[in-house]
């Protein structure tokens, strides 16, 4: 039953899955890595800047072998979670009973955040199924004194380091298990468990020496504000209580991705449910603290006599020797230092903390909780009345029983929460959340417009967060396509090459403005996004432009000419460009054609960077150049001169791979191609063009 509740909380409608840039990065590397014979060095970059290494990527590899969905990855990131919640039982029930198991578990199963991070693909989201088999390495050896559970916790430790930071604070609970499992460790554990940590950070290290640990040195330099506060343990409460994020107001409110909120179901239910989570988070206080005593109070008074008669020191060695003769006790200690150690740790910290800094902890408090809950019916079985006994018993049972329903309610309203849209899609703070579902229903109704109407040519608007998503979800696609950045340059089919489908961003920006200037657009329809503002799809058809020239810059682009008067957006002005692409580019894996065009004016240089993943003979660029002076030019167009520099540079971002011997590996990581510049058929390094007319500006969103 409890594995049961826990595969549909996290199964059910996956294909909501958040598929934002981390996602789409780590599955692309994942698919890239198996069909071209490649071994992981590292996977995204953390956080606090540095990049990953590779165990994520080693992990989403045997979905990606199997499919290009990255609904494969998302499938195996919840049923690892799911066997967690069932390793939790079976850990449990192992050391401590049925009773704390099943409360263990089951309230560990029904907690909305656990859930959530569930059911999408992320580095952190698969620590929660080793951190169990981590320490159920450690009480093999506390407890049952089986030799070999070193060399185990040693390589977990590796991959859990791997997969996040924070986990290298296991480090305390390994090393008191050290202390209390005397005689099981063998010598040959530590030669094994170094040979195996070699053998799994080989290819981080060799992609850091060929680097030369860049990323760790930057960040070690990097200047840091140390400050100490209760911002760790507000997270904390809030990954077991999700109705105290539910609240603009609250202040971690947008610093948790998605952000569900006032228009809400677990909103709607937070009068009535919201009691379970805070009484969860009293018990577990409870909890920690009464099994915290119960770890230090001696066991016995019996040899009492003996140990007065030693003094002080003999009655620490008297109290030291109990206490490792004691391994539930021993085990219990590990236990809260896993919960409490780093909790203190985090209250100092330099380095901004989110919510996911905090899955490391789990399952733990819930182990706490069941343990707590077990100790105290068999106190009063042994000290009380059986009315008393069977009230208490049955009383807590029914507590229990209330918070889980409670929370089993509420995580599956946020479940459908998630799945029909109820959250903010992160706008208001620009920091935009996708899932996978509006993502590739978008993709796959630009592709099937362009089958349906026989257009050869799809291009793709996108924003910073859905880049990489795009990027990889367009790789499925049956038309051509290119995708440009939604800020800067824009591709466009030239005006004779007949219509195009345009897939654009959910917001206005500058793309917009360029199209509508530049094309004839007509809005097809509006592919569904859950939390925000629906995509575009447009036919477009580019209009006439100026006829080419014989002014081109390498074999790369010929200059049609300068827009007539300057394109206004957000309080700027800006001069466009037109040229044509002169030369053809096929997709490629992470690979980004760039163009850096410099515009040189009244002594002024003003720069723009043209990022496209395809390159198509014949297509329309459209290089816009923010005008610095434009607030002081009059409607006359006066105090800008009439002739102009542009200058062109070429260079391709292409993935990062490195070889050691016949290993060759892929790392995430970019590195640009030499740069290459474009001079005119003359041999001059830049264009002598005229100026736009300026008399007419053009209004843009």
């Amino acid at each position: 039953m409890i594995v049961i509740v826990a595969a549909f909380l996290r199964f059910y409608q996956l294909n909501t899955t958040e598929f934002d840039d981390d996602q789409g990065v780590i599955f692309h590397m994942a698919r890239y890595a198996v069909t071209h014979g490649l071994i992981p060095a590292t996977t995204n970059r953390a956080s606090i800047g540095i990049i990953n290494p590779p165990a994520t990527i080693y992990l989403l590899m045997i979905p990606a072998a199997v499919s290009s969905d990255p609904l494969a990855g998302v499938f195996m990131t919840a049923f690892l979670m799911v066997v967690s919640v069932l390793l939790t039982y079976l850990f449990v029930r192992r050391y401590y009973g049925r009773v704390a198991a099943t409360i263990a578990a089951l309230s560990y199963a029904t907690l909305f955040r656990a859930v959530v991070y569930s059911r999408f693909m992320w580095d952190q989201n698969f620590l929660p199924f080793f951190i169990v088999l981590f320490f159920m390495a450690l009480f093999s050896g506390i407890i049952d004194r089986k030799k070999g559970w070193f060399l185990s916790a040693l390589i977990l430790l590796g991959i859990l380091v791997q997969l996040h930071a924070s986990t290298i604070l296991l480090l305390v609970p390994l090393a008191l298990a050290y202390i209390f499992a005397p005689g099981t460790i063998r010598k040959r554990d530590y030669l094994f468990g170094g040979l195996a940590l070699f053998l799994l950070y080989f290819p981080y290290f060799a992609n850091e020496v060929k680097i030369h640990f860049s990323d760790i040195i930057a960040y070690l330099h990097a200047p840091k504000k140390t400050v100490l506060d209760m911002e760790a343990l507000q997270f904390y409460q809030a990954f077991l209580n999700p109705y105290k994020l539910l609240s603009e107001q609250y202040p971690l409110h947008w610093r948790v991705v998605p952000f569900i909120g006032q228009p809400s179901l677990l909103w709607q239910l937070s009068p009535y449910l919201s009691w379970s989570s805070i009484l969860l988070e009293l018990l577990i206080v409870i909890s920690m603290v009464a099994l915290l005593v119960l770890a230090f109070k001696p066991a016995s008074r019996g040899t009492a006599g003996q140990e007065s008669r030693t003094g002080l020191w003999g009655k620490a060695l008297f109290y030291w020797n109990q206490l490792r003769g004691s391994p539930y006790r021993c085990a219990l200690l590990v236990l809260l230092a896993w919960q409490i150690v780093p909790l203190l740790y985090l209250m100092r910290h330099s380095m901004q903390l989110y919510l996911h800094y905090i899955i490391f902890f789990m399952p733990g408090p819930f182990i706490l909780l069941g343990i707590f809950i077990r100790q105290v019916i068999i106190w009063f079985e042994a000290r009380s009345s059986r009315v008393l006994k069977h009230t208490v018993t049955y009383g807590l049972y029914t507590l229990i029983l209330l918070i889980v329903l409670a929370q089993c309610i509420g995580t599956t309203a946020g479940v459908l929460d998630l799945d029909q849209g109820h959250y903010s899609d992160g706008a208001p703070v620009n920091n935009f959340y996708n899932d996978l579902r509006s993502l590739r229903n978008a993709v796959t109704a630009a592709d099937q417009l362009a089958l349906e109407n026989h257009i050869s040519r799809v291009y793709i608007s996108a924003d910073w967060p859905t880049q990489s998503a795009l990027g990889f979800l367009s790789t499925q696609m049956h038309t051509p396509v290119t995708l440009f950045q939604d800020n800067g340059c824009a591709a466009l089919p030239a005006s004779n090459a007949g219509p195009a489908v345009l897939l654009m961003g959910p917001y206005p920006s500058f793309a917009d403005t360029l199209v509508q200037r530049f094309t004839t657009a007509t809005l097809v329809s509006k592919p569904a996004r859950a939390g925000g503002s629906p995509f575009r799809l447009y036919i477009i058809n580019t209009k006439a432009a100026p006829s080419a020239s014989t002014n081109r810059l390498g074999q790369d682009l010929q200059w049609l000419g300068m827009a007539g008067g300057l394109v206004q957006y957000k309080q700027s002005s800006w001069q466009v460009s037109q040229w044509t692409l002169l030369r053809s580019a096929q997709p490629d894996y992470r690979t980004v054609y760039s163009y850096t065009l410099t515009q040189s004016i009244d002594g002024q240089n003003v720069k723009q960077e043209c990022a496209f993943s395809a390159l198509h003979a014949g297509d329309q660029i459209l290089v816009p150049f923010q005008q610095k002076k434009a607030a002081q030019v009059s409607s006359k167009g006066a105090g800008l001169a009439s002739t102009m520099d542009i200058q062109a540079a070429s260079y391709q971002v292409q993935p990062y791979t490195f070889q050691v011997g016949p290993l060759k590996f892929l790392t995430f990581e970019d590195i640009d191609t030499p740069v290459r510049q474009l001079t005119t058929p003359a041999g001059k390094n830049a264009l002598a063009i005229p100026t736009a007319s300026l008399a007419s500006p053009k209004k843009g969103k």
